[in-house]
């Protein structure tokens, strides 16, 4: 459990409501930004293949590199904003902490000591009463790597999101919510594909820069 809540809507209330008639027959109209869209999506493993965290490693690592070449990034260190990502920038520090993990006081340090040890061929880590933050990382990687892909926007923001997104879906972040979502163009309107992890606006940090460009998104 995280020490603190994600809040990408910071303080903005919700509000929403369903169209043609109390069933919502015509969709649901919710306020809220329409962020960014997907320049590339990319798979992190093969389809009936267990995770592993040097495979997955590889695919994304190039995937990355590839991608910050494209454009100058919008984090300071895209080192550090790229390993925070693959935690979901849950550092387990707080008083909600796992009582067997470790604080991961610096992520990039940690990741690059799973992959060294991954190259040396440890594949596994024995069983303890207390993880290193070495295993914290690499399990907490793993329960973040559940379901989803490695994605990035056209603005250049890396994101987690389910398997069933793709390119040019959209990321919107409605008022009320904890957690950005992906929507999809369904013709004038949207349709909702799921929820999404952004780094760098997981704590409002968009809705602040963006709330003039509010607007009543319609769901179909």
């Amino acid at each position: 459990m995280r020490p603190v809540r994600y809040a990408v809507a910071s303080s903005q209330d919700p509000l929403f409501y369903l169209l043609g008639d109390e069933t919502g027959s015509a969709g649901l109209s919710v306020r809220g930004i329409v962020f960014d869209s997907f320049r590339s999506v990319h798979d992190m493993f093969k389809d009936n293949t267990a995770p592993d965290f040097f495979n997955i490693h590889k695919r994304i690592a190039n995937a990355f590199a590839n991608e910050v070449k494209l454009s100058p990034s919008v984090y300071k260190d895209p080192i550090d904003a790229y390993t925070r990502l693959l935690l979901m920038d849950d550092t387990y520090q707080g008083p909600n902490v796992i009582n067997i993990s470790s604080p991961i006081v610096d992520p990039t340090k940690m990741y690059y000591a799973v992959i060294t040890s991954w190259r040396a061929g440890k594949r596994f880590f024995p069983r303890v009463a207390k993880w290193d933050a070495v295993k914290t990382y690499k399990m907490q990687s793993y329960t973040v790597y559940t379901g989803r892909r490695f994605a990035v926007t056209h603005k250049g923001y890396l994101a987690l999101v389910p398997r069933l997104a793709r390119y040019r879906d959209v990321v919107a972040l409605f008022y009320g919510a904890t957690v950005p979502y992906i929507i999809r163009r369904a013709e004038k309107n949207y349709s909702l594909v799921g929820d999404t992890y952004v780094q760098g606006i997981m704590s409002g940090e968009a809705v602040s820069m963006m709330s003039s460009e509010a607007q009543d998104i319609l769901l179909v």
